[in-house]
């Protein structure tokens, strides 16, 4: 019963909101080029105003997304979405890499969310994406590879994102239509074009251990668990992905020349369903000290929640 009331408003959302939640590609790039030309540095633990000096959103890639896109809490604030909000689909849906527009967005959800500009070639290779970084240069637009010979980029389009009507400047007023006042002032109109607030999401904990932490190299360990609630509130049925550090050769074509290099990387190693109790666990037969965490991706009605990394030292037999 409560599964069906869930989704009967989780339906009823998504039928109200686009009316009064939607926003014009064109208004969406120029929200974004806001915090560019105002220099807006990266910063996970301060906020910054949006244009209108009305909401506040934490400097990182996700919530640079969500200020361009105007998304607000129901109190008014600017809302918070980690990237991995940003692949919900109760903010947006999938698209193919032909259908990006202005505005839409390009996300890898375990490392950085850029919004589509536009295309800068004919071939499709290249875009302009605008983003927020953490690499010194704060809110910028950058010429960027498409596909990124390192991260997988998929392109998500925002449910209350419209398209800007089509304007021939050469076209005259049919007859008996007249020219709109710019000067009226109606403010039920405006309050009527104001953001819907999207509803508040659950806040998670998520907890990784092992036993035994120091192992021989060959002889199995047991990574476990516990998907809770922040009011203690043991949430079942729900995805985990269980994620180890690792080494990645990278190749790269520099100058012409095929270089190698490596890098440390996160990649899922098993997917894993909580008890009702919460719990989750997985064995493991390890070969070498590895890092571990364990990340629950959010869904309608949660947030995301990631574990502390956890390391399990391997020694040698």
């Amino acid at each position: 019963m409560r599964k069906k009331i869930i989704i009967a408003c989780f339906i009823i959302f998504l039928t109200i909101a686009p009316s009064a939640y939607a926003i014009k590609r064109s208004e969406v790039i120029a929200r974004a080029y806001d915090w560019i030309n105002r220099d807006v540095p990266y910063d996970l633990f301060s906020e910054e105003r949006d244009v209108e000096g009305a909401h506040f959103y934490t400097r990182d890639c996700s919530n640079y997304i969500s200020m361009a896109w105007h998304v607000i809490d129901p109190a008014g604030n600017g809302r918070y979405l980690t990237t991995f909000d940003l692949e919900e689909p109760w903010i947006t849906k999938e698209i193919a890499i032909s259908q990006l527009k202005p505005g839409d967005l390009l996300l890898d959800f375990d490392y950085h969310a850029i919004l589509f500009e536009d295309w800068a070639n004919a071939e499709h290779t290249q875009y302009w994406g605008l983003q927020e970084t953490y690499a010194g240069d704060g809110a910028n637009r950058a010429l960027l590879n498409y596909p990124n010979p390192i991260h997988e980029y998929i392109p998500y389009r925002y449910l209350f994102i419209e398209d800007d009507p089509e304007i021939d400047p050469g076209q005259e007023p049919e007859p008996g239509e007249t020219e709109p006042d710019l000067e009226t002032d109606d403010t039920e109109d405006l309050e009527d074009q104001s953001p819907a607030p999207i509803p508040q999401k659950i806040c998670t904990v998520l907890s990784l251990r092992a036993k035994p932490r120091t192992i021989k190299a060959g002889r199995k360990a047991t990574l476990h668990g516990v998907l809770k609630s922040s009011g203690g509130r043991a949430l079942g049925g729900k995805k985990i992905k269980l994620q180890a550090r690792v080494l990645q050769k990278i190749r790269r074509k520099v100058k012409g020349k095929i270089k190698m290099s490596k890098k440390m990387v996160w990649r899922t190693i098993a997917i894993l369903r909580t008890t009702k109790a919460g719990h989750f666990k997985k064995k493991l037969r390890l070969r070498k000290t590895t890092i571990y965490k364990a990340v629950f991706a959010s869904d309608n009605l949660l947030n995301p929640a990631r574990s502390p990394n956890l390391k399990i030292s391997v020694s040698k037999k």
